[in-house]
């Protein structure tokens, strides 16, 4: 119990609350109803809680109250939770907006509390109703707890406590339905009133329990009683005490049980049967009302399943599965209210069924070739095998009878008349039969040769010779000759064939014959002879190819065959891969030659094959590699004038050698002009342009190439002149000889004098080292030699502002070896 857990600012404690805390007491209600109460201080505040009844019963509705008063200073109460068992059900409470939380009612709100004035007290009560939930002769706790303005308290457990009584019960045996016979089940029933659903009901006759049943949602419990003896019983009904409810027990009753009915039994059987023809086993009961099952037995072995009494008979169909004597009987199991019962023996003569047999066979017969020998079974359903026989010799296995017939597929081996019978060994329940003897006339196969052979073959060359056996089964051997004379040995026939290789070993014309020798059941037979002609080996030859390693494209070149001996006679194919190029060439003189131009840049295998005129074999070589390259070409660029800004100029592109096509696209300043130009047929692609503004441009020209042609460039600077600037002029004024090895300076005079701008050395089409500045109208460059003999020297003036560019002649330097010649200055040919 946990007290106030709260400040107080005034009042004082009085002695039986330091002493202890709180005290209680406990008040006794009235004898009808035994109320109690229980009272208790803390701090300043005293309360009083009461239960209507301590002992309660379920369904029965109950007061809790919790009075407050103060004994000094004013409180406000703002919440009670009023403490009890979740069994009791909350029905109402003198405070309204009472909250069910389970354990516990809850009511708030604001309720004044004085010492002095009114109200000096607030009181609490809650209505409860006892439910089945509630643990039975078991101390129940009540309690509360509340907060105030003062603080709060918990008293959880301060009671007062109470106890559910357990339910009062009464039991009642139902009235057992007549008539009760022993051996016969008759349900007995018994209501309960204050049990619960699943409580046991045990159900006795006499002193001694005969089941128990279980109470249902309608208090009802149920059990199966079958009386075992005739007579009078006493039975009762008994509620054992439970957890919730009190014991109780119905009265006795006394119930008449009648002895079971008398049953007698009479088993009817044919007096004979037939093994495996089924019979109808019956047995008649009586009286006629009788209910059970009836067990028929062979001797002591049951026979098939109980069978069920229907209007007092039984009935069962049996197969006797030998011949012989039987003793059949049964016995009755009887249903409760009759008695079993049994019949005596009846007596059933079984015999097996007789049987016949008859065999069935082809009146002829060829050895080796299989027939069918049958044997018919009467009657058709008699089961078991048939053994046949030839000659009285048996021949294969027994054979299983199906629908009245065995068959077996036999093959005779010799020819001659056979004697064909058989013998029937009959199944369980049928009888043994033999069969009268058939004849069958049995005659070889009768077979055919045909010889073949190739119609020429080569001396000392195998060759195979074959005979052809009809029917293609036939067994036996073969003996090839030759001319009359055997070769080889016996060869045996091998699917309808025999094969022999044979070598001639002489020329001319040779007769192949052959003679077959049948195996058993297989005649002989002789093939009509064939001719081949013999003749002695070809010349063997050999052959070589030859080709050019490189060639370019389009170049015509010789590709040639030499053949070996060189009198080899016939054609050679000369092939690019698998492609044959060309028609066979005759060979003369040991050699094939053909001209043959390659259309395209690549590697290409040449071989040649030769085929041999009569005489000869023939010959290949392998691939040999051939390497095509297009044709260089060259492109050098030229203009048709002088360039002036706002003229158009031709540019003309010459590429060489002149090829077969192709375009070229020219380009200033790496820009491209229009679109690339087609080759005409003397290599000129010729495009007019019209430069915007005066200057030095790179002028430049692609060949695209074409199949044979292999592509080049070139490029030239062009000068643009404006139609207003002043001529120029450029001329050479150094040496005219220099010495190859030693540093030359190269030396070139431009007019007007005061001309801005570059200057570039050409060696032929060559420039010598970068564009030179000219100052005060002249540009020199040093540079070295490095070959002797005549060099075409020539310049280029850039132009410069105002002043047009312009090219000087060529002039020729003589560049010699060390001190072979003498040194000068070009400039007395200007007079310069």
């Amino acid at each position: 119990m946990v007290g106030r857990g709260l400040r107080r600012i005034v009042g004082g404690i009085s002695v039986f609350a330091m002493a202890a805390g709180f005290a209680a007491t406990v008040g006794v209600g009235s004898a009808a109803a035994a109320s109690e109460s229980v009272s208790w201080s803390d701090g300043n505040s005293k309360f009083k809680r009461t239960i209507s009844d301590t002992t309660l019963s379920v369904g029965q509705e109950v007061e809790v109250s919790t009075r407050f008063e103060r004994d000094w200073a004013l409180e406000v109460i703002t919440r009670v939770d009023d403490y009890r068992p979740s069994c009791l059900e909350l029905v109402s409470s003198n405070k309204s907006g009472a909250s069910d939380k389970g354990t516990y009612t809850r009511v708030t709100g604001s309720w004044t509390v004085r010492p002095y004035f009114d109200p000096t007290s607030q009181t609490f009560t809650f209505k409860y109703r006892v439910t089945e939930d509630c643990a039975r002769d078991t101390q129940l706790t009540t309690g509360m707890a509340y907060d105030g303005s003062l603080g709060s308290g918990s008293y959880k457990t301060k009671g007062p406590n109470f106890t559910v009584a357990k339910n009062t019960t009464t039991t009642s045996l139902a009235s057992v339905p007549g008539p009760v016979v022993a051996g016969v089940p008759v349900t007995l029933s018994a209501t309960v009133t204050g049990g619960a659903s699943g409580d046991p009901v045990d159900f006795y006759d006499g002193g001694t329990k005969v089941g128990s049943g279980q109470l249902n949602t309608s208090g009802v419990a149920t059990f199966e009683w079958t009386p075992q003896e005739a007579g009078t019983r006493s039975l009762q009904a008994k509620f054992s005490s439970t957890s919730k409810a009190k014991s109780s027990q119905s009265g006795t009753q006394d119930v008449q049980v009648s002895a079971p009915v008398s049953t007698g039994m009479v088993v009817t059987v044919p007096g004979t049967a037939i093994t495996g023809v089924p019979v109808d086993l019956s047995a008649q009961l009586s009286p006629v009302e009788a209910q059970g099952t009836v067990q028929f037995f062979d001797g002591g072995a049951p026979i098939g399943d109980p069978v069920e009494v229907v209007n007092a008979a039984a009935s069962v169909s049996h197969t006797f599965a030998a011949a012989g004597e039987y003793g059949i009987s049964a016995e009755f199991t009887a249903a409760p209210g009759f008695t079993n019962a049994s019949a005596a023996t009846q007596t059933v003569t079984v015999s097996d069924v007789v049987t016949s047999l008859e065999v069935q066979a082809p009146g002829e017969a060829i050895t080796g070739e299989p027939v069918e020998l049958s044997a018919q079974v009467s009657p058709t359903e008699a089961p078991g095998t048939v053994q046949f026989s030839v000659n009285g010799a048996q021949v294969g296995g027994p054979v299983e009878v199906v629908g009245g017939a065995a068959v077996l597929s036999h093959v005779f081996a010799a020819a001659g008349d056979a004697s064909v019978s058989a013998e029937f060994t009959g199944a369980l329940g049928f009888t043994n039969a033999s069969s009268a003897p058939v004849t069958v006339a049995v005659s070889d196969v009768v077979t055919s040769l045909e010889v073949q052979a190739p119609g020429a073959a080569i001396t000392g060359e195998p060759v195979d010779l074959t005979a052809q056996v009809a029917p293609t089964d036939a067994a036996g051997t073969v003996q090839f000759s030759v001319n009359g004379a055997p070769v080889g040995g016996p060869v045996e026939v091998v699917g309808g064939a025999a094969v022999l290789s044979h070598a001639f070993a002489a020329a001319g014309d040779a007769s192949v014959a052959a003679e077959f020798t049948g195996a058993p059941g297989f005649a002989n037979a002789s093939g009509a002879p064939v001719t081949v002609a013999v003749s002695d080996p070809d010349v063997v030859t050999s052959l070589e190819v030859q080709a050019p390693g490189t060639v370019t494209t389009l170049e015509s070149v010789d590709l040639t065959a030499q053949v070996s001996p060189v009198e080899a006679a016939g054609t050679v194919q000369f092939f690019d891969g698998d492609a044959p190029i060309g028609d066979p060439i005759e060979v003369v003189g040991g050699a094939a030659s053909l001209p043959h131009a390659f259309a395209a840049a690549g590697e290409y295998s040449i071989s040649a094959v030769f085929t041999g005129a009569p005489g000869f074999t023939d010959a290949s070589t392998a691939g040999q590699t051939v390497t095509v390259t297009d044709l260089t070409t060259s492109l050098e660029i030229q203009q048709s004038g002088a360039a002036t800004t706002g003229e158009p100029v031709a540019l003309l592109a010459q590429v060489s050698p002149v090829p077969s096509g192709g375009t070229v696209q020219l380009k200033v300043d790496g820009v491209d002009v229009g679109t690339p130009v087609e080759v005409d047929d003397s290599g000129r692609a010729t495009l007019l342009h019209t430069f915007d503004a005066a200057g030095s441009y790179a002028v430049s020209a692609e060949y695209s190439g074409t199949p044979g042609f292999a592509r080049s460039q070139a490029a030239v600077t062009v000068t643009v002149a404006d139609p207003a600037d002043e001529v120029s002029s450029v001329v050479i004024t150094s040496s005219p000889a220099a010495t190859a090895g030693v540093p030359f300076t190269l030396k070139a005079r431009v007019l007007p004098e005061d001309a801005t701008g570059t200057v570039q050395f050409f060696d032929g089409d060559a420039e010598i080292g970068d564009p030179v500045e000219v100052v005060d109208g002249v540009a020199e460059l040093v540079y070295t030699f490095d070959s002797s003999g005549p060099h075409e020297i020539h310049v280029v003036y850039s132009g410069g502002p105002g002043v047009e560019g312009s090219t000087s002649q060529v002039q020729v330097l003589d560049v010699t070896e060390s001190g072979d010649a003498d040194t000068g200055s070009l400039g007395s040919l200007f007079g310069l």
